[in-house]
């Protein structure tokens, strides 16, 4: 459970983080055998470097980190859940959804 003020402190740096024209880069870690959740890792390049955005999509999204695999279990199936998930921490942003996601 996340608390009021790390949800907020989490949009914040997220807001901080994205800007229009960026791309939330997404890597599949793993898949449940029942094919219903999935380990998802997120990232953007911000100024040249690598910046993981786990913990943060993770406060806001309310995904659980996956240690073993190094991202967030995202549960769903029958969509492309990657997009399902950047869209929906756009909106809970309330931001524009001109920001890209790409599977890599």
């Amino acid at each position: 459970m996340t608390t009021t003020t790390e949800l907020e402190t989490a949009k914040d740096q997220l807001i901080s983080l994205l800007s229009e024209t960026d791309t939330i880069y997404t890597v599949l870690r793993s898949v449940s055998k029942s094919g219903l959740s999935r380990v998802i890792s997120f990232h953007i390049v911000y100024r040249g470097a690598i910046i993981d955005l786990n913990y943060y999509i993770g406060a806001v999204l309310d995904y659980k980190p996956s240690k073993a695999r190094g991202g967030l279990r995202v549960k769903g199936c029958g969509m492309d859940m990657g997009f399902h998930a950047v869209t929906s921490l756009l909106r809970e942003l309330g931001m524009d959804k001109k920001i890209k996601q790409w599977w890599i």
